[in-house]
């Protein structure tokens, strides 16, 4: 009977593959945008906890999340800053 690739393959390894893959699957995934200009945090409200984000953004702490950006130009210029 012919080796087969599994056989090769070393059970831990294996094992590890599959957990890495069930943990990936079983993170949650947020779909969510905001629906307010503004609410970065999508909590449906404009809060200090959105401002928060924002200035955490512009310094370069916590990155919003790409969908989230236009949500930030609260005067529609098309970008925003701190000035």
């Amino acid at each position: 009977m012919p080796d087969s690739l599994y056989s090769k393959i070393p059970l831990c390894f294996l094992l590890h593959a599959v957990t890495i893959c069930v943990a990936l699957f079983a993170l949650p995934h947020s779909t969510a945008v905001p629906t307010i200009i503004g609410d970065l945090d999508e909590d449906d409200a404009v809060t200090v906890s959105d401002l928060t984000l924002l200035v955490r953004h512009l310094q370069g702490i916590q990155i919003l999340p790409v969908e989230n950006v236009p949500f930030a130009d609260a005067n529609n210029k098309g970008r925003f800053s701190a000035c």
